[in-house]
């Protein structure tokens, strides 16, 4: 046979001489054997005779088209499973259809792509390979079980030779007859039934008697070309058996038998009936394609090389056994809540990949730990229940079960059909559920393989990269097979290799010595003989190289590797480089000395005692301090001179020295012999046995006194900071005198640790002091008005300078005698000028009723508060002569506006005082209509300016007495536009604009300038426009008397919609109707 691989032949069939070549000219180029076939007949021919691998086949072609080549090619025994694709111009969905149904197994379209017509025939050749496999291995499976009928064969021998027996009584054969399990059927040729046992009649669910005279062709026969088979075996061998025949019972179930047929002769010699055995053999087919599912499921497990492949296995052995185009398992993954779709077939749904738990049929499965075979009745019953809900396209039937491995349901196995409801049954369910523990254990043996390969992987991984020396031998030679590169590095180069010999550090492989540098020999140390017979080695310190010269500390830990059994299977060593370790216990060895004068030369305190208190060591440094001899305090008992409230910090941290936590810190106060309290930070340092018993404790204390005051300072100072922060926002944030000069005092008092405090601010007018407001007095608000000069605090004011006075002194002033400081118990006064920009502004004061030491940095921060104090009274000043300054400025504003106005109607013409009337109606009107106040003032700016652009025009047109011509119109229409140019550039003037620009607007848009129209027109405008036609209507002019109330509403009323917002002229309507 040629070792040679094999060349794919494909056939080409098309009319098309340029297509035929185009096709061969890229097959041939992918290493394809190509031959043409210019019409279907040639190409059946050529079919016929060279049995292509592939064939890619035209549609429209003269004579014999596609449709029908491919029909005819699928006709031929030999040919009908070579896989045809279609390749034609033709784009159509019905096309694409009946290419399928007649057995094409792809279609191209034209125009195609190159890569991908070759991807097609390359996947169709594989999966025809494939298949030729599957087959050659479903035909090895054939034999296997040929075997097994041999039994079988033996078996129905000895039935026939039974039934010779039989045949000689026919007493006999009666009896048997009616009572037999087999089935007994006699026909004529032509298969009308004239003869059937009782049995018969059971098997095919028929009552007894009811089978006679029917058509075993027509109606029994699944396929009636069964009995034209039966009956040509008949003819040439006169006898047939084990004639495998399936046949539908009166219910329409199909069953399987097993039938050993003859032929009755008449005297001539001529077949007149046929007559058989009929065994029921469904169960036992059935059972037999159940049991090669399984079997193919255990076998897919230990072969298939990953769990996708055992997945098709699964799907490819349920599908023999019952239909499974539409399959899937849903694995749940504990870890993540999530049901992973692992595997899934489905002519409807696409992949779900993973997803969280819902309430599907899925989920209700894997909730229950039940099966479910769900029809639509089931369906909707669960649904109304609650238990389900539609995930999907719904199914007619569907079949689930759950897959258990040790009671615990990992997963769902499921099946469902969308076209036969009746597909699936009681049988289908029991043999899904037969195959659910064997796919189950065969997924988590799958999923646990995978994972130790993981895991060996990682541990192989951990042994390469791992620092220490590892070196596994097996049982039970105890012969290195496995050993890391550490261990490489740390023996060094050498003769012997060190894989595949005894695990013994032997000398000449390692050259290994104690520490007293004796050489080791095998017996010393026999390390693979010690594993093997379970003894651990533990900590065990040699040195490898020459001790004189270069070599290396190791430390050897080993134990034996057990399997489930106990029995020792491995041994591993394990021995880590501590040659940087000894190294620095040597250089801590000679240093210990040098440690001993270090500690004693220490500034700190050091001590060392017992866990009963005994002192067995303490330095000069702690005698000094305590001013105690040596002699006075070693061997007896240690005495913390700590003050009593820290004498818990030092129970505690004595209780939490343990064998994890050696070293406790803590901070005491103690008494030194002067009576000074000193501050002293221990770190005591606790000593262990082997046992985890406490044996000693040493103690090292550094006074840190100065840096506790320091801390303290620093925190004063940081609160400090942070109170005048406070103030300083409330400053900022709140013209509020009161509130802010409340704050100051509050922290003054909290942060000087003073009694009292107030602040009396200067009259300018009046030359006197006035109580403003205080702090911590027993009497309220005691203080008098003081005049400059007159009193403590008069004297602060007009000297501008700080007055200090204790009542210790003896020469305090008299001030201090006055009945309010007796009266209040005061001892100590501090008063401070509040001086800003050269005035003053009052004054601060403090008072004490205990003496109290005033340092440097109280005075300044004292200074800081009276310059926060300050600031608040100087803005608070400054903020009311500002709103003065307002006032005066909007009066000035609006006085300037008004003298506008009346110069315009004194231009005009206008009747006196149109304009203050308008506005003032406009301000009743707008705050009817919810207008906000900030807002009205713009408004009453706008009205009382609403013609101001008039005195941009001409007399001769404003002052016209009779009426205006077109052009003089459109001149006087500018004055709204006049008006917007000059107020513009006024700042203050801007939001007040809308009145004057657009009060000739209307709402129907016809309006001027702009022509606006509904709510485009501002509200003020709106306002404005019905407001001034009703003023114009109701005052006289030179030209008319004035309209009646009436009247003149009338016509307001007509405007609506045209002119005027319908919202507006109600608001109005109803102001009028008010009597306002």
């Amino acid at each position: 046979m040629s070792d040679e691989p094999h060349q794919n032949r494909v056939l080409i069939i098309d009319d098309s001489p340029d297509t035929l070549r185009m096709l061969a000219h890229i097959l041939e180029a992918e290493g394809y054997q190509v031959l043409q076939a210019p019409n279907g007949m040639v190409g059946i021919q050529i079919a016929e005779f060279a049995i292509p691998d592939l064939i890619l086949l035209d549609i429209q072609m003269p004579g014999v088209g596609g449709y029908e080549t491919c029909q005819r090619l699928k006709s031929i025994e030999k040919l009908k499973s070579i896989p045809v694709i279609f390749v034609s111009g033709r784009n159509e969905i019905i096309d694409k259809v009946k290419a399928f149904e007649i057995g094409g197994v792809d279609y191209i379209a034209k125009p195609y792509q190159k890569d991908e017509l070759l991807a097609r025939v390359h996947t169709h050749l594989r999966l025809r390979e494939l298949t030729e496999r599957l087959e050659t291995k479903v035909r090895e499976r054939t034999q296997e079980l040929a075997s097994a009928n041999q039994m079988l064969q033996r078996e129905i021998g000895e039935r026939e030779r039974t039934e010779v027996a039989l045949r000689e009584s026919e007493e006999n054969f009666r009896r048997i007859f009616e009572t037999m399990q087999d089935g007994y059927l006699r026909t004529d040729m032509d298969g009308i039934i004239l003869l059937a046992n009782l049995a018969t009649a059971k098997m095919l669910h028929y009552e007894a008697g009811e089978l006679f005279g029917k058509n075993l062709v027509a109606e029994i026969h699944v396929n009636p070309y069964d009995h034209e088979r039966l009956k040509e075996s008949l003819e040439k061998e006169g006898r047939v058996k084990n004639f495998e025949i399936p046949f539908r019972c009166k219910d329409g179930e199909i069953i399987i038998t097993d039938c050993n047929v003859q032929f009755i002769f008449d005297d001539a010699g001529k077949p007149i009936a046929i007559e058989g055995i009929i065994r029921d053999i469904t169960e036992r087919v059935r059972a037999q394609q159940l049991e090669e599912a399984v079997y193919r499921i255990s076998h897919a497990t230990n072969h298939a090389e990953n769990l996708e492949a055992l997945y098709l296995e699964i799907h490819a052995a349920i599908f023999e056994v019952m239909s499974a185009e539409n399959f899937y398992i849903a694995l749940y993954e504990k870890e993540s809540d999530l049901l992973n779709f692992s595997f899934f077939m489905d002519e409807v749904d696409p992949h779900p990949g993973q997803q969280p738990l819902g309430k599907g049929l899925t989920e209700y499965v894997l909730r229950t730990g039940e099966s479910l075979l769900c029809d639509q009745i089931v369906y909707k019953e669960l649904e109304q229940s609650g238990e389900i809900e539609l995930i999907g396209p719904p199914s007619p039937i569907w079949l689930g079960v759950p897959l258990k491995v040790e009671n615990q349901v990992i997963g769902v196995m499921v099946v469902q059909h969308y076209r036969d409801p009746h597909v699936y049954g009681q049988r289908e369910l029991r043999i899904l559920e037969y195959v659910s523990t064997q796919v189950a254990e065969a997924i988590a043996l799958k999923r646990t393989s995978d994972e130790l390969s993981q895991t060996q992987a990682l541990f192989q991984a951990a042994i390469d990269n791992s620092p220490a020396g590892i070196i596994i031998a097996e049982a039970p030679d105890g012969i290195i097979r496995t050993v890391n590169q550490a261990a490489l590095d740390i023996r060094g180069p050498a003769e012997v290799p060190l894989r595949d010999i005894p695990m013994s550090l032997h000398p000449q492989n390692w050259k290994c010595y104690n520490q007293d540098y004796q050489l080791y020999a095998p017996a010393d140390l026999p390390l693979s003989q010690a594993i093997l017979k379970k003894k651990r080695i533990e900590n065990v310190e040699l040195i490898i190289g020459d001790p004189e010269g270069e070599h290396r500390w190791v430390l050897v830990n080993a134990a034996p590797i057990l399997d489930h059994a106990g029995k020792v299977i491995a041994g591993i060593a394990v021995f880590p480089d501590i040659s940087a370790l000894k190294q620095t216990e040597d250089a801590l060895q000679e240093s210990e000395e040098r440690y001993r004068a270090i500690v004693e030369d220490q500034t700190e305190l050091i001590v060392r005692w017992l866990p009963d208190g005994t002192l067995t060591f303490a330095n000069d440094s702690y005698c000094r301090f305590f001013q105690f001899s040596y002699e006075e305090l070693v061997g007896k008992e240690f005495i913390h001179r700590v003050m009593g409230e820290d004498r818990n910090i030092v129970n505690d941290a004595f209780r939490r020295l343990t064998p994890e936590y050696e070293v406790v810190s803590y901070e005491e106060r103690v008494t030194a012999p002067n009576g000074e309290i000193r501050w002293l930070m221990w770190t005591d340092r606790g000593f262990f046995d082997a046992h985890g018993q406490l044996q000693a404790i040493q103690s090292v204390a550094r006074d840190i006194t100065d840096r506790k005051r320091a801390d303290e300072k620093i925190q004063q100072q940081l609160q400090r900071l942070a109170a005048l922060r406070r103030i300083d926002s409330t400053i900022t944030a709140s013209l509020d005198l009161n509130l802010s000069l409340n704050l100051l005092l509050d922290e003054l008092i909290t942060q000087l640790e003073v009694d009292a405090a107030d602040i009396l601010l200067l009259n300018r007018h009046m030359h006197t002091l006035e109580y403003k407001t205080g702090r911590g007095f027993h009497m309220g608000s005691p203080r008098q008005n003081y005049r400059l000069g007159f009193g403590l605090a008069g004297k602060v004011a007009l000297e501008r300078n700080a007055i200090i006075i204790s009542g210790l002194d003896p020469q305090a002033d008299a001030a201090m005698k006055e009945p309010f400081f007796e009266s209040e118990g005061f001892t100590v006064y501090v008063g401070i000028p509040l001086v800003a920009k050269g005035h003053v502004k009052g004054v601060l004061e403090i008072f004490q009723r205990q003496h109290i030491d005033l340092e440097l940095d109280w005075l300044d921060y004292l200074k800081s508060l009276g310059g926060q104090a300050t600031i608040a009274i100087e803005n608070a000043e400054l903020f009311e002569n500002l709103q003065h300054s307002n006032l005066e400025l909007t009066l000035a504003y609006n006085n300037t506006l008004e003298g506008w106005a009346r110069a315009l109607e004194l231009r005009d013409f206008e009747t006196k005082g149109h304009s203050q009337r308008v506005t003032d109606i406009t301000l009743k009107l707008a705050r009817a209509m919810g207008v906000r106040e900030d807002e009205l003032i713009h408004i009453h700016r706008g009205a009382l300016l609403h013609d101001i652009g008039k005195m941009g025009i001409p007399d001769r047109i404003l002052l016209k007495p009779g009426p205006l011509d077109d052009e003089e119109w459109q001149i006087m229409r500018q004055h709204p536009t006049l008006a917007y140019e000059m107020l513009l550039p006024i700042a203050y003037l801007r939001p007040a604009l809308e009145i004057p620009y657009a009060h000739h607007e209307k709402w129907d848009g016809t309006g001027y300038p702009l022509g606006l129209a509904g709510e485009q027109i501002p509200l003020s405008a709106r306002l404005f426009s019905v407001i001034d036609v009703w003023d114009a209507l109701t005052s006289d002019r030179p030209y008319r008397l004035r309209w009646s109330d009436e009247k003149a509403l009338n016509h307001i009323c007509e405007q609506i919609g045209t002119a005027f917002d319908p919202q507006v002229v109600e608001a109005f309507m109803q102001i009028i109707d008010s009597g306002n």
